[in-house]
């Protein structure tokens, strides 16, 4: 799925692996990370072309998508740059 681009459904059957014994699969959780960031991709490329044409609040609006869907805890560019936005605003 994950080469197909078809994340969602590669999402959950990381999440499946994951939950049944994530030592069958060690790698599962980066490519369920990678699987997520390449879903947030598109939304985090609009944020940032909101933000550098001075729509601060569609900006923050599109970071807050992205957060989302990667609410992971190594996504903390997000939330900086969603705190830049808000502050901006």
């Amino acid at each position: 799925y994950q080469n197909e681009k078809d994340f969602d459904n590669a999402i959950d059957l990381y999440n499946k692996v994951i939950a049944i014994d994530p030592k069958t699969f060690p790698d599962a959780k980066k490519f369920r990370l990678a699987c997520l960031e390449s879903k947030a991709a598109p939304i985090t490329d609009d944020a940032v072309k909101k933000f550098q044409a001075g729509d601060f609040a569609g900006a923050a609006a599109a970071y807050k998508q992205a957060i989302q869907i990667m609410p992971e805890p190594d996504n903390a560019s997000l939330y900086t740059s969603l705190g830049s936005a808000l502050q901006s605003s």
